[in-house]
């Protein structure tokens, strides 16, 4: 996959590289006392290249940092597309839009993060996004936002990690809508895929290797209970599965 200098940086988890290559492109002259911030651009330079995205698989530079697990390469090109100038004396937070770019499958970062157990980049991913400026002075939670995102095959991040029985990054995509109100209500009633599956669909048919997820979810004891009584099978049919959970964690 063709790709420019900064997303070759990025794969290797080459923060300094990084780092420079955006400074150097922050301050372009295009006129004779005019400037631009170019960084943006070229963070997702493949994007501009090639017009028909499926000449090549759609990623960012935010991608190739994700695909390497390389956590200090992810929070440094957040931390650019924090604050980008796009005209005299305005700047954008373009965060947001950055982690919501997909790939050819329909992937966002926090897809691919999830999938392949980069636990600590899930969780930068997501602290990115709970302070998202959208005014002069305002700053809203847009964590829900990616959390519900779902890719080309109806997955969320969470259903990601649980079909890959990822653990840890599970974990934290557990906490991290915990943490929001209604958020894990929300995700755990949520058809994953053409199959109307849900996460916790998912964790049941995972058997034996999938318990720790579910005990994330309930206490043991409850699990044991609800298990033995249909509990789980009749919330797969019904989708109220989620408020329940929620309200066990309680």
């Amino acid at each position: 996959v063709p790709c420019s200098a900064l997303d070759r940086a990025a794969e290797k988890g080459y923060v300094q590289v990084v780092n420079a290559l955006l400074q150097g492109v922050s301050k372009i002259k295009v006129g004779e006392h005019e400037f631009e911030d170019k960084r943006f651009e070229l963070m997702q330079i493949q994007r501009i290249i090639w017009k028909n995205r499926y000449e090549n698989d759609g990623r960012i530079a935010l991608n190739w940092a994700v695909k390497g697990g390389h956590v200090e390469v992810v929070r440094a090109l957040l931390e650019a597309a924090r604050k980008i100038k796009v005209r005299k004396n305005k700047f954008e937070d373009k965060r947001l839009k950055m982690l919501k770019m997909d790939m050819n499958d329909g992937s966002t970062a926090l897809h691919f993060a999830a999938r392949n157990g980069h636990f600590v980049v899930v969780e930068a991913l997501l602290e990115s996004a709970r302070n998202i400026k959208v005014g002069e002075d305002e700053l809203e939670d847009k964590r829900l936002v990616l959390l519900k995102m779902q890719n080309g095959n109806g997955r969320t991040a969470l259903y990601e990690a649980t079909f890959n029985v990822e653990i840890d990054a599970f974990k934290i995509l557990v906490e991290q809508a915990a943490d929001i109100p209604n958020a894990l209500s929300q995700l755990l009633q949520l058809k994953e895929n053409q199959s109307g599956d849900t996460v916790l669909h998912k964790i049941i048919v995972n058997g034996g290797e999938s318990v720790e997820m579910l005990d994330v979810l309930l206490p043991t004891s409850d699990r044991k209970t609800k298990i033995k009584s249909g509990w789980a099978n009749d919330r797969i049919k019904d989708g109220r599965q989620g408020s329940d959970i929620e309200n066990n964690k309680g």
